[in-house]
């Protein structure tokens, strides 16, 4: 499937090609890395294409030029799905709160609360948004001087994400307080030499994952608590959700080992920094090219004067964010649970194929495999002259 109709895949992968060439030449590669200067950290370096970036030095714009607006716009839209709850939320909160005094809002809350029927439809939804309320109601009111990123989550965010996805609690499940992500550990490993120390995995402040195919689908990220800037913090954060988000992406399809169909997949990660939410999807629109991109960015209510106004935003915000993950879940479902397409893949192998993967180094490298992967992009240009 492509993005762009009139743009040359094979184009794309000779220009990254000849790209990571030169890097390898100029043993740019580890500077790029450790730069101190976080933007220099280059998302195409992991074999990402970049479009949350905003600088002047973005390699994935300056690769597709008059192109990049058009692939991340194709991008967002291949995730926006139309889906009435959170409208329905979204109303529901605003029936409630619709009114000039918060006692009067409280008094709404109970009045709701009382009439909530079990063999009601959207029981389940009025429910959990009247527990929002609560939580929201109550964060409003907390002295969060002194919060740190873990009393954060452990006090606000957590309970947040929580009952949101809860309206469907036998699908999900939860692992909170900095994991080690097994798919960053497996792939990590398999870049290693077998004289080279192990790693543990990356540390994750949460996966929400689906209880039956035991598969991690959304990664969050806490870049501190609400109250501290660390802008560098944040960006770090955004490149290591893009970085696992990639290596569950390899896991998963290297359990599946047909890759046929997983170009109209995609995973997320969701950021939380300041008073904001950013979400984020990793998709592989063309074979072995990954993408990431901003799909939602929306805020968190921290002002008590304006909190009955924003509340029913916030909410649906929310909701929006369980149907993306909602509706990518069922298409990994279908992806791994299907038996009919185990027809061979050797086309995927074809080092002739225009969707073939550029060479991208793996974040530590040695300088003996440097030389090495140097001398086999050589030795292969050589081969097609």
């Amino acid at each position: 499937m492509l993005l762009v109709t009139n743009f040359k895949n094979n184009q794309l992968h000779q220009t990254l090609d000849t790209l990571l060439s030169q890097r390898l030449n100029s043993r740019l590669d580890e500077e790029l890395v450790r730069a101190q200067d976080i933007h220099h950290q280059d998302y195409v370096y992991y074999g990402i294409l970049d479009f949350v970036t905003k600088t002047d030095g973005n390699t994935t714009k300056s690769l597709l030029n008059d192109d990049y607006e058009k692939w991340k716009t194709n991008l967002i839209d291949r995730v926006t799905n139309s889906d009435d709850i959170p409208s329905f939320i979204h109303d529901f909160t605003k029936n409630i709160l619709q009114s000039s005094t918060e006692k009067k809002a409280k008094e709404n809350e109970k009045k709701a609360k009382k009439q909530l029927l079990k063999d009601d439809e959207d029981y389940k939804l009025k429910k959990r948004c009247l527990e929002l309320m609560k939580i929201q109601r109550k964060r409003l009111k907390e002295d969060l001087v002194g919060e740190n990123e873990y009393s954060f989550i452990i006090s606000y965010f957590s309970k947040i994400l929580t009952t949101v996805f809860d309206t469907q609690k036998n699908v999900w499940q939860y692992k909170w307080g900095e994991l080690k992500l097994a798919a960053s550990k497996e792939e990590e490993n398999l870049a290693k030499n077998d004289d080279q120390n192990r790693v543990a995995g990356s540390s994750i402040d949460c996966v929400v994952a689906l209880k039956e195919l035991k598969l991690n689908i959304l990664l969050v990220e806490v870049s501190g608590p609400m109250n501290k800037e660390d802008y560098i913090h944040f960006l770090k954060d955004r490149l290591k959700i893009a970085k696992n988000l990639k290596y569950m992406y390899k896991s998963i399809t290297r359990q599946k080992l047909v890759l046929s169909d997983a170009p109209g997949l995609e995973l997320y990660g969701l950021q939380v920094y300041r008073n904001y939410i950013y979400v984020y999807a990793l998709q592989m629109p063309i074979l072995n090219f990954f993408c990431f991109v901003e799909v939602l960015k929306f805020k968190i209510p921290t002002n008590p004067a304006t909190s009955l106004k924003d509340t029913p935003r916030f909410f649906k915000n929310l909701f929006k964010v369980l149907d993306l993950v909602k509706f990518s879940q069922l298409k990994w479902k279908s992806y791994m649970t299907r038996h009919d397409d185990f027809d061979s893949d050797d086309s995927l192998l074809d080092e002739n194929n225009s969707l073939s993967p550029p060479y991208i180094l793996p974040q530590k490298i040695t300088k003996k495999r440097k030389n090495v992967a140097s001398t086999n992009i050589s030795d292969k240009r050589q081969k097609q002259q």
